[in-house]
């Protein structure tokens, strides 16, 4: 994992998505199931929990909140 984060920041891939939303997540996963189709040759299909999962981990860092 160490190789591909030096990888992406000599090509300067950045490690979050700055507008993506949690809230925009279910059009995404929406867009994205309706696109895909079982002739795809993956090695495994996501289903909309490990979509989701997969989109948080995009979500830039929030800011501590302390009330």
């Amino acid at each position: 994992m160490a190789r591909i984060r030096e990888l992406n920041s000599t090509l300067s891939i950045p490690s979050a998505v700055e507008p993506l939303r949690e809230e925009d997540f279910d059009r995404i996963i929406d867009n994205a199931f309706a696109e895909a189709h079982g002739t795809y040759g993956l090695p495994r299909y996501l289903g909309r929990g490990d979509a989701h999962e997969l989109l948080s981990r995009l979500l830039p860092a929030q800011p501590l909140v302390v009330a």
